[in-house]
């Protein structure tokens, strides 16, 4: 998709790409954050998008989306802000168990 293709990659958003790879390593990370880059589209959050927007401190994000990957840019898609794993049926941990993990077993 060409809406990525002239993005910046933020220090963040490269960081957390490496570290949120999962499998087999790359032969070269950035080839393949390229690859990742030309077929996403972009994914409309619906609700989602008004939340992180709110948590975010209102500042306006626009999504795109591929091979389960996120890609968290600013208004103006100049700037790849995050790149998140994008997991379909993602469900929310129980809140004991988020309890639990936070403060021990009670």
């Amino acid at each position: 998709m060409e809406a990525l293709a002239h993005a910046q990659i933020s220090r963040h958003a490269w960081k957390r790409f490496v570290e949120r790879w999962e499998g087999e390593r790359p032969l070269c990370y950035r080839q393949e954050l390229q690859r990742l880059m030309e077929a996403a589209w972009e994914e409309d959050l619906g609700y989602g998008a008004t939340v992180r927007m709110i948590k975010n401190g209102f500042s306006p994000a626009r999504y795109f989306t591929t091979e389960g990957w996120r890609f968290v840019t600013d208004e103006e898609v100049s700037k790849i802000l995050t790149i998140e794993r994008s997991y379909l049926g993602y469900k929310k941990p129980n809140r004991k168990m988020r309890d639990k993990k936070r403060y021990g077993k009670r």
